[in-house]
């Protein structure tokens, strides 16, 4: 389903050329301290044309931090607008003279446009706020932009925002996510499955179009399109979902209506004898350690200190390639002492003392002593670029921060849990549940996330001969890595995909999934991780 959008094939935007200049003759580095991306001229034009024209004919248009002027250079020329309606906010002193001498007659304000009195008095807020974590505050700074710019639009008035996509599903988009449902009538939510619009920036963006809207009953009838780009700019976005305002929740990620499949929510609306639950209440989930001083913490094998105090350390995915390890093959080891100098003197562990007087000579035990931590034998990876594997360790090993233990709640078996996890269905709920918005591909997990979002089949309602066949199609895996979906099967892994098909059968049973249904999961699953790395490149 397309929009009834002007073609935007052939550019119609007016030419930033002293904004081209900046981006090529100011540093990079000096930019990006700023948060400051200049905006590709398709990019405008699609969120122009998206928004459309002020619909009264003397109605005002503001761009936030507007850099050298591009979106109003463009509503200029497209909508035929006098200087009088456009007002620009700046605060780098090079943009903003670059801004003026190409929009002489348009008001740009030498100020912070957080500082800026709202008066509701704009027709369209349009832009591209800075990109800058704000990590003090607990929130990037687009979010406060999209929070002002609804105060400063009129009633029926439009904002139309290029903004990172990570308010979709990170806990701080919460609070913003319920600012827009109670001020606005949300109209297009636009990410694109084809590319990275910001070529320069680690991060993947969206475009939000909403109405600054009064009437409740208007806002919860509105209807929301949720659509991808699927090629290259120019191009039209496409309508992947559209559902009533009324059913979105401000606690709720709005991330998998861009990016699930029609399949996802059948499972998660079907009613089944098992249910589905977050995996949190299945299990503990816990970090794995942050040293701060890997170099200390993580010895090496020749650094003499008594093998009391090493444990083995399961320090990188890469460490467990396949499903099934054992911690006989992990290289690392955790320094773990709970010792005092005075203790380990009185104990005459001179290979601990003499690592200590190197590393830490004038420190006291409070220096060595990690955070408690309780060894796992199953790991939740949280990090997946393009090979899912939760993997399962023979008997517990010590964590680093890139992964999270997972202790599940007796008499629950870690077999059962990984067997789950690892099936297609736990990988499509993960990549729902992580969000990629780092712009390098990969699918981050924050520990709420896999808490909360990663919904799997409830163990605890399985009959024990249901879930003995769940722990015997993952014992049944080979002993070779997790193949990677971003490239062409090969032949050396049909057993693989063999065992992965059974697994996904014992899985697809719980949730009353045909045999078509669990092969088309398995193509979603690698259609989805194809997609976020396609967009990375």
């Amino acid at each position: 389903m397309k929009p009834s959008l002007e073609p935007v094939a052939e550019l119609a935007v007016a030419e930033d050329l002293l904004g081209q200049t900046i981006e090529a003759k100011v540093a990079a580095s000096a930019r990006h301290s700023i948060g400051q991306y200049f905006t590709p001229p398709a990019l405008v034009e699609l969120v122009l044309s998206l928004v459309g024209p002020p619909d009264e004919a003397d109605g005002k248009v503001l761009e936030p931090a507007c850099g050298s002027g591009r979106f109003l250079l463009a509503a200029q020329k497209l909508w035929n607008l006098c200087p009088e309606q456009l007002c620009g906010c700046e605060t780098d002193p090079v943009a903003r003279h670059a801004a003026e001498q190409q929009l002489p007659e348009v008001q740009i304000l030498p100020q912070d446009f957080l500082s800026l009195r709202p008066n509701g008095g704009f027709a369209r807020v349009v832009g591209n706020p800075p990109y800058i974590r704000n990590r003090g505050r607990g929130r990037d700074l687009y979010a406060d932009f999209v929070e002002r710019a609804i105060d400063h639009l009129g009633e029926g008035g439009r904002l139309a925002l290029v903004l990172s996509n990570s308010w979709l599903d990170v806990d701080f988009g919460r609070r913003l996510r319920a600012r827009l449902l109670e001020n606005c009538a949300l109209e297009w939510l636009i990410e694109s499955s084809a590319e990275r619009w910001f070529r320069e920036a680690r991060v993947n963006t969206m475009i939000l179009i909403a109405r600054r809207c009064d009437d409740p009953a208007q806002r919860a009838a509105q209807s929301v399109r949720f659509a991808q780009v699927k090629d290259p700019l120019p191009a039209d976005p496409v309508v992947v979902r559209e559902v009533a305002q009324e059913s979105l929740r401000a606690e709720i990620s709005w991330g998998p209506y861009l990016r699930a499949p029609e399949l996802y929510f059948s499972v998660l609306e079907a009613e089944r004898a098992v249910p589905l639950v977050p995996l949190g209440s299945l299990a503990e989930i816990r970090r794995g350690f942050t040293t701060n001083d890997n170099r200390f913490f993580y010895p090496p094998a020749d650094s003499g200190i008594e093998q009391h105090y090493l444990r083995p350390l399961f320090k990188s995915p890469r460490r467990s390639p396949g499903l099934l390890s054992h911690s006989s093959d992990l290289p690392e080891q955790v320094l773990v002492c709970p010792f005092s100098r005075q203790e380990l003197k009185h104990r005459g562990h001179k290979g601990m003392l003499s690592w200590l007087d190197q590393h830490r000579p004038e420190l006291s035990s409070s220096s060595w002593r990690l955070p408690d931590q309780r060894a796992a034998r199953l790991f939740l990876v949280k990090g997946v670029a393009d090979r899912h594997r939760q993997p399962l360790f023979d008997r517990p090993v010590f964590a680093d921060q890139q992964l999270y233990l997972v202790h599940p709640s007796p008499p629950l078996r870690e077999e059962a849990l990984c067997a789950l996890l690892n099936s297609s269905w736990g990988r499509l709920s993960l990549e729902m549940a992580g969000r990629v918005n780092f712009g390098d591909g990969v699918l981050w997990l924050s520990l709420g996330d896999a808490r909360d979002k990663i919904m799997v089949p409830d163990l605890r309602a399985l009959s024990p001969s249901a879930e003995q066949q769940l722990v015997q199609a993952l014992l049944d895996f080979p002993r070779q890595p997790v193949p990677a979906v971003s490239q062409a099967r090969k032949p050396e892994e049909d057993l693989w995909w063999q065992a992965q098909e059974e697994l996904d059968r014992q899985v697809g049973a719980l949730l009353n999934l045909s045999t078509p249904q669990q092969e088309e999961l398995r193509k979603v699953v690698v259609e989805r991780c194809r997609t976020r790395l396609k967009v990375a490149e």
